[in-house]
């Protein structure tokens, strides 16, 4: 599960862990045609999903034959998406042989146990040299990332085959998911100090890697509150819970900074930097975000690059983006035009309506509309996708169907 999360690249494997899966996948699902019927109808799924995505892949050919362009982002994202679904074909089938079916709180439960792995490594990497460059040795990283962690190293954390930008992503939509989980299932105080426990532990860690950590936790604290406002004692469960598990995670971390070379005040100078400039200057702002707005000066100058793009995703040294923004909405603009974007947008949020109306939940729009506002939110700031994150919830399903008017 670990490796399908953060799709790692090992050093010694030509192609990322979920591509192996997506081939082995393929391969097995083949083999239990022939042999029967399979357990899960991939097919199926495959067809509905990729619907939506054809018509990125149209206007992403388009660009591509009027700009005389060999860029091809979306092609390859198409080919990925197409082999997620095949690789998490053989998890599912796992999953349904330890717990007889694929429950969608389960493989919650999975990512956040590997949220929390990639706590305990990241930390550990921060504060060991030597376990530092043992786990960065078993990773292939790109020019950009390696530039990255060069740039990095010593204020803030290195995930082990994840950091910055896409480590905010992963560990915002886990948080999110984990607000699902909270609605359904947490019940008594004991329930609540484990879940915020663990919930403050994946939102300190993930913060103290990529700030954008923080939009997926106001979102995921937004919905786990508005469970409670409706009872007088859910509240004060809430609040207190809160508060206990607060207590624990400080405690934990300045014991781990006493003990160990954990530089707690550099990190946490880097995770809440915006809110330290807001206390000493009254100015809620960060080098990123300053960054950011002067990004959003460079706009497409034509009417041809605004309708159809340029079909460029990285500059002529393919080793910084094109325009060199890295802001979402306009890469994509840059590349494939409006009508582009609008296909992607189009296409993201008819992937998680499927996904939670597979999922069978009540009232699936507003937790796929949940997830489709923090899509929204991070393209603001950079280029993101939940797909590949989001496939394995095709095969799940929440058991027993519950109504959330008796949560």
């Amino acid at each position: 599960m670990f490796l399908y999360v953060y799709q790692l690249q090992l050093v010694f494997l030509p192609i990322t862990v979920n591509k192996l899966f997506g081939i082995f996948g393929m391969f097995l699902y083949a083999y239990h045609s022939v042999r029967g019927r399979p357990k899960f109808a991939v097919l199926s799924n495959v067809s509905r999903l990729m619907k939506p995505y054809l018509w990125v892949l149209f206007f992403s050919i388009v660009s591509i034959f009027l700009n005389g362009s060999y860029e091809m982002p979306y092609i390859r994202l198409g080919f990925s998406f197409f082999l997620a679904i095949f690789g998490t074909y053989p998890i599912a089938l796992l999953f349904s042989r330890i717990y007889g079916r694929m429950c969608f709180f389960t493989v919650v439960k999975y990512f956040v146990a590997v949220a929390v792995v990639q706590m305990l490594i990241s930390f550990a990497m921060f504060a060991n040299s030597s376990f530092h460059d043992l786990f960065t040795s078993l990773i292939r990283y790109d020019e950009i990332a390696e530039f990255g962690i060069e740039q990095s190293e010593g204020f803030r954390l290195i995930g082990f085959g994840t950091g910055f930008f896409s480590s905010g992503i992963i560990h915002g939509f886990i948080l999110i998911v984990m607000s699902f989980y909270y609605r359904y299932r947490i019940k008594s105080i004991g329930e609540n100090i484990l879940f915020f426990t663990t919930f403050f532990c994946v939102l300190l860690g993930g913060t103290f890697m990529a700030r954008t950590t923080l939009v997926g936790a106001c979102i995921a604290f937004f919905f786990i509150f508005s469970a409670g406002i409706h009872s007088v004692h859910r509240f004060f469960k809430l609040v207190l819970s809160v508060f206990a598990s607060c207590v624990i995670c400080l405690s934990v971390l300045f014991f781990v900074s006493n003990y160990n070379s954990v530089d707690l005040e550099v990190l946490s100078s880097f995770g809440f930097e915006m809110f330290k400039n807001y206390s000493e200057s009254g100015s809620f702002e960060s080098s990123s975000t300053n960054t950011l707005i002067d990004m959003y000066s460079t706009i497409p100058d034509n009417m041809k690059t605004w309708l159809i793009g340029d079909a460029k995703w990285m500059d002529s040294s393919g080793i910084f983006y094109y325009k060199h923004t890295d802001v979402g909405y306009l890469r994509n603009i840059f590349y494939f035009g409006v009508l582009g974007l609008m296909s992607f947008i189009y296409f993201q949020y008819l992937f998680l309506k499927t996904i939670f109306y597979k999922c069978n939940f009540t009232n699936c729009r507003k937790y796929s509309i949940t997830l489709f506002l923090f899509f929204i939110i991070l393209n603001l700031k950079g280029d993101i996708d939940l797909t590949l994150l989001s496939t394995i919830f095709i095969y799940s399903e929440v058991y027993p169907k519950l109504n959330l008017k008796e949560v």
